[in-house]
């Protein structure tokens, strides 16, 4: 059974293109993983400032899936810890960066793949800095029959308006946490009154991290309804030693003008007591707000 996965990984790969190759496609190929069989798709080359997606669409037959218990979308929140197995009957997905010596240098977006029906899996990521190259690791999970995955495709994300991830929270939908990296107890993509979704972010939630530039003009803005109290919501922005420099606050939906700091190389949306319609960053150079 290993040869034969082998020779299905290395067909896969092939078809899903060599490194620099964008996009990548592959309509036609379904690979099947059944009970606890791994793989690592063909690693690829990345800019470390660049914005990517990875699209695939994915069906489970397993003792319990997301359309049996509900609950099960709290899984589909990043995990960052390589080594957490508490979804581990699950299949699930990260993604491993590798700098220019092919060091591995972390991971990032590590969740489950929980449906039974065909879903399309969508992911949007900036790779950790100085990565060089990504590769998509996907695991069939303890309790898994098979784990179909079809309709893969790589490449670099259509203009969302905003220098972060997934600006507008309705856009990327109920299930795709990729804005996000840390949650509160509670936090979650809801449904709203409005029957739009937004992102309730409870008690203190945190953004995935997004390049930015030093001593540059920015724009941030963001909304939604607030609740509770210490309403937040703030850029965070870090050096190179991922300390937090400077914060500022961007609740606004006219948009808030800041420059960064001559350290700065990336920030973070750092939200609370807020359920999220839209929040924005750009430079002000490019437009600000749109």
């Amino acid at each position: 059974m290993r040869a034969l996965i082998m020779v299905l990984v290395i067909g896969v790969s092939a078809v899903l293109g060599a490194e620099d190759e964008l996009p990548v496609v592959a309509p036609k190929t379904v690979l099947t993983l059944t009970k606890d069989q791994k793989v690592d798709f063909k690693k690829i080359s990345v800019n470390d400032k660049t914005k990517y997606t990875i699209i695939f669409h994915g069906t489970l037959d397993g003792l319990e899936t997301i359309e049996d218990n509900p609950r099960m979308s709290m899984t589909l929140r990043p995990r960052r810890w390589i080594h957490d197995k508490r979804y581990s009957f699950l299949p699930q997905m990260r993604l491993e960066f590798f700098d220019a010596e092919n060091k591995k240098l972390g991971i990032s977006n590590q969740v489950t793949l929980p449906f039974g029906k065909r879903h399309k899996y969508s992911t949007t990521f900036y790779p950790l800095p100085g990565a060089k190259s990504v590769v998509l690791h996907v695991e069939a999970g303890g309790n898994t029959k098979s784990f179909k995955i079809d309709a893969m495709s790589f490449a670099q994300t259509k203009d969302q308006g905003a220098i972060n991830i997934n600006p507008v929270v309705n856009d990327s939908g109920l299930y795709d946490y990729s804005a996000w990296r840390g949650f509160s107890r509670g936090a979650a993509l809801i449904k709203t009154k409005t029957g739009k979704v937004g992102f309730d972010a409870a008690y203190g939630s945190f953004g995935s991290k997004f390049p930015l530039k030093p001593n540059t003009a920015y724009v941030g803005s963001g909304f939604g309804p607030t609740f509770g109290y210490a309403v937040t919501l703030k850029l965070q922005m870090f050096d190179s030693k991922n300390k937090i420099i400077q914060d500022v606050k961007i609740y606004s939906k006219k948009g808030v003008k800041f420059t960064t700091p001559k350290n700065c190389v990336s920030g973070a949306i750092h939200i609370r007591s807020i359920i999220l319609d839209e929040v924005r960053i750009n430079e002000a150079s490019k437009g600000g707000s749109k």
